[in-house]
């Protein structure tokens, strides 16, 4: 875990699980704020202070960011890069302003910026679904992990169900057991005339992906996922098969 030693934008305390090298940083976790407060309205780009980071400069990555607004928050995509080794920056977008809370949703890799690599390439995965609880039409997916984090890409041609009070799972027999993590999918429909999309929370708790969308009862989501960066946690192994 890492803690910021502060952020131009007003926010409170921020710590986020990461992992670096001299090659890659990856954050996960989330960063809320209030977007009524002076230090944000001031800022053209959202800044955290960190202790020293393994980057001096990235290249652009992207990660999530959505306002409050009930039953499901609106969000989008927007760019985030390292400007120095001490300075993360998010691009700001002012189109839920209006609202309570906007949260940031880190679940990127940074590399660097103008530098050869030697690049390894890597296994590419296919899910296969099982125990599933609801109606879970699986797309397009594709991940892959080393020994310190997994890069996993699911999207669903089609998510529905017929109980109430329950949320949508599948097991994948394949993940490691030592994935523990809460990110933030998109919806497909984009919320007119407002920018971006509905966004829902999901969670992989080793082997099994839950759908945290209490509101999935009796209606069909369609062309919905997720492409996520998660940092393996080698003091949890969580058996859910």
């Amino acid at each position: 875990m890492i803690t910021a030693t502060g952020n131009n934008f007003g926010a409170g305390e921020i710590v986020l699980k990461d992992y670096q090298r001299d090659h890659i940083i990856i954050f996960n976790g989330e960063v809320k704020f209030d977007p009524s407060n002076e230090a944000y309205r001031k800022a053209d780009v959202l800044e955290i202070y960190f202790p020293d980071l393994s980057l001096n400069k990235s290249s652009i990555s992207g990660i999530l960011m959505h306002g409050s607004a009930s039953p499901r928050p609106r969000g989008t995509c927007v760019k985030t890069w390292i400007k120095d080794c001490n300075t993360v920056c998010v691009e700001k977008i002012t189109a839920w302003d209006d609202e309570e809370q906007i949260t940031l949703c880190f679940a990127c890799a940074y590399v660097p910026k103008g530098q050869h690599q030697m690049f390894e390439p890597m296994d590419w995965l296919n899910v296969s679904a099982q125990n599933t609880v609801g109606s879970i039409s699986i797309g397009q997916t594709y991940w892959t992990m080393c020994d310190d984090w997994a890069w996993i890409a699911i999207t669903f041609n089609r998510i529905h169900l017929q109980e109430e009070g329950v949320h949508a799972s599948f097991d994948v027999k394949a993940f490691p057991d030592d994935l523990d993590f809460t990110g933030t999918m998109l919806y497909d429909e984009p919320m007119s005339p407002s920018v971006g999309t509905e966004m829902t929370k999901f969670s992989i708790k080793g082997k099994k992906v839950t759908i945290l969308d209490d509101h999935l009862y009796d209606r069909y989501e369609q062309s919905c996922g997720f492409v996520v960066f998660v940092i393996r946690d080698k003091n949890t192994t969580i058996d859910n098969l």
